[in-house]
């Protein structure tokens, strides 16, 4: 990623560009999907041991997806908030049958489940 990019509409499509193969976007609603849930478990059951490990589920997994199988760097460190954002945007448009439509993939949605 060479020019800046100003807006989250143009950080979107580039993460939709870096995320290409379904591969990796299943990494990715793994992790997002497990940080949440750590996340939401850390306040209501009052312990705070599942905040570090959400961090990780979050990272690691898109790490592994994007070197394994995408074969590129995790772009994140650039616009972490908006990476942040967009894993969760992927999720949730996976969650509600729109990942397909969002990638460009007919297939994707029917032939993966969680």
């Amino acid at each position: 990623m060479n020019e800046r990019i100003t807006t989250y509409r143009e950080y979107w499509v580039y993460h939709i560009g870096q995320h290409s193969k379904s591969g990796n976007r299943v990494l990715h609603y793994l992790g997002s999907a497990s940080a949440v849930i750590l996340l939401t478990l850390a306040p209501v059951f009052q312990i705070w041991w599942p905040i570090p490990l959400a961090i990780a589920c979050a990272f690691v997994p898109g790490m592994i997806g994007h070197v394994l199988i995408e074969h590129s760097p995790r772009e994140n460190q650039h616009y972490p908030l908006w990476a942040i954002a967009s894993d969760l945007r992927m999720l949730v448009l996976f969650l509600r049958g729109r990942a397909a439509r969002e990638f460009g993939c007919a297939d994707f949605d029917k032939s993966t489940s969680l």
